[in-house]
């Protein structure tokens, strides 16, 4: 391959890791992938990763093989460049740029040739097969600006699925329909964000072969009962299981979150509170601990999934822990010692643990993966026996 000149549209966090993803692939394969502006819509000029930010009505002066974008909006950026004058066969999604026309983009040969070389050191048995599956099939998609690892094309299938999206007048925010019940998103959202938004979290937290599924069979809510859902985002969680329980303390923090989760509970006010605070292990400000919160109120369940958080909201439900009555699914893919950390600190609660059959694939610097990305099992439960409750 020669080399092959590029302009990457975006300068946010997608556009970071993709020239990454550009630098480690020229390093890897020997390649010369050259990046040689970066450009947007809203021209503040200045410099990316150390290379020139130019105006979109700049881009005819430049040599160049393609024009990458590195954003989730992709069809309203291609119908941009389009409208003035760029020749649409160059414009490509990071996701869709091949650079050797082979079936894989930039971050996936990386990660290809990470897992290749990690394959005989792997000893647990249904990773080594995950990632067998991985490099047989190369079921690794582009989501949301992250590289996803999925089990089966089937479920590739389910992410990349389209569902119709609505405005809502009234409120001036957009839905989708789940189980008969609107879903609503913010309303600044583009149409293409929330579908590819809403695909994968329903695939990711409602299918039964994903990784990070919340319920399962053998672990799900009963009738009556008064849930705690913390960090609920957009209230998927919620939603489903809304006609089931009697009661459901809804937990998100993100204030963007609280006008769309009104709208999609608003015929349920007589079960549902919304509440706008951190949960974490002190009270101050908008921080609260469940052991206050909870102090005075029964649960039967508690979900959370808050961002790397989930050790201290632990720590601040001291008095919770005591309780026989309460189940936890509890997120431990945000940080690599996660589930060690908490499975041996429920485990000393006198608490059951059992842990997701699959692996979730870790490569956001945020959450600490290591360079190439990492497998991490994403979900504890956690229980007491009937006979423990009845010593």
């Amino acid at each position: 391959m020669q080399g092959i000149n590029i302009i990457v549209y975006g300068t946010g966090e997608m556009a970071k890791e993709f020239s990454h993803q550009v630098f480690t692939f020229n390093q890897i394969f020997s390649k010369e992938i050259n990046i040689i502006a970066y450009t947007e819509t809203k021209f503040r000029g200045g410099n990316f990763n150390g290379i020139d930010i130019i105006s979109v009505n700049s881009i005819a002066k430049f040599e160049y093989d393609y024009i990458v974008i590195a954003s989730i909006s992709v069809k309203e950026i291609t119908e941009i460049l389009v409208n003035i004058g760029i020749d649409s066969q160059k414009i490509v999604n990071k996701d869709m740029f091949c650079p050797d026309q082979d079936d894989l983009n930039v971050s996936q040969a990386v990660n290809s040739y990470y897992l290749r070389k990690q394959l005989p050191m792997i000893v647990d048995s249904e990773l080594k097969k995950n990632v067998q599956k991985f490099l047989d099939g190369c079921y690794f998609l582009d989501v949301l600006g992250r590289r996803r690892f999925f089990p089966t094309l089937d479920a590739i299938d389910k992410v990349s699925f389209k569902t119709e999206v609505f405005f809502d007048y009234e409120s001036k925010l957009k839905y989708v329909y789940v189980n008969d019940k609107k879903l609503f998103y913010p309303g600044a959202w583009s149409d293409e964000k929330i579908q590819d938004y809403h695909a994968f979290n329903y695939y990711t937290c409602v299918d039964d072969e994903s990784a990070h599924v919340y319920l399962t069979d053998s672990f799900q809510v009963s009738a009556g009962d008064t849930v705690a859902d913390i960090g609920a985002a957009e209230g998927l969680f919620s939603l489903n299981i809304i006609d089931k329980v009697k009661k459901i303390y809804i937990f998100e923090a993100d204030k963007e979150w609280i006008r769309p989760l009104e709208e999609t509970f608003r015929n349920f006010k007589e079960k549902v509170i919304i509440v706008n605070k951190f949960i974490t292990n002190v009270n101050f400000a908008n921080n609260i601990t469940l052991d206050v919160y909870f102090a005075q109120k029964n649960i039967n369940l508690i979900k959370m999934d808050i961002e790397g958080f989930e050790q201290k909201a632990l720590l601040g439900a001291k008095n919770l822990l005591l309780r026989d009555n309460i189940r936890w699914i509890i997120a431990t893919y945000h940080r690599s010692e996660d589930m060690e950390y908490i499975n041996a600190f429920m485990s000393e609660k006198e608490y059951i643990t059992e842990q997701g059959k699959q692996w979730l694939w870790i490569d956001h610097e945020m959450f600490g993966a290591k360079p190439f990305g990492e497998f991490r099992k994403a979900m504890l439960r956690a229980y007491k026996l009937q006979s423990q409750l009845e010593e």
